[in-house]
């Protein structure tokens, strides 16, 4: 579990739904943003159905938030993926609003 890409996941400029399954992902990752959850596993923690966690998925890859390849097969049919989170504080700049102690966080890229 990555509580710095969960914190930032919940930051994403996302619909309810897509923060759900990237806060999914960021639960499983490690510091350096690689996870392997298998579908199974984050139908579990979303609630979702099949159909709904692979269009939110194909949303997120297609928007950038990860990278989705490959890892191993396992059986026959059967995949694991890894998934790699692209995001990170660079997405984010901070924006200091009068008075000087309260900063808050914008995306500073897509």
């Amino acid at each position: 579990m990555s509580i710095r890409f969960i914190d930032m996941a919940f930051k994403m400029p996302t619909n309810p739904v897509e923060t759900l399954v990237l806060v999914a992902l960021a639960d499983y990752a490690d510091d350096d943003g690689y996870c392997f959850p298998g579908y199974s596993s984050l139908i579990d923690k979303t609630k979702l159905s099949r159909s709904a966690l692979a269009k939110t998925l194909g949303i997120l890859e297609g928007a950038g938030f990860f990278q989705k390849k490959p890892h191993a097969s396992i059986g026959e049919g059967r995949k694991v993926n890894t998934f790699r989170m692209l995001f990170d504080e660079s997405w984010f700049e901070e924006v200091v609003v009068e008075p000087p102690k309260n900063t808050r966080l914008i995306l500073s890229r897509p």
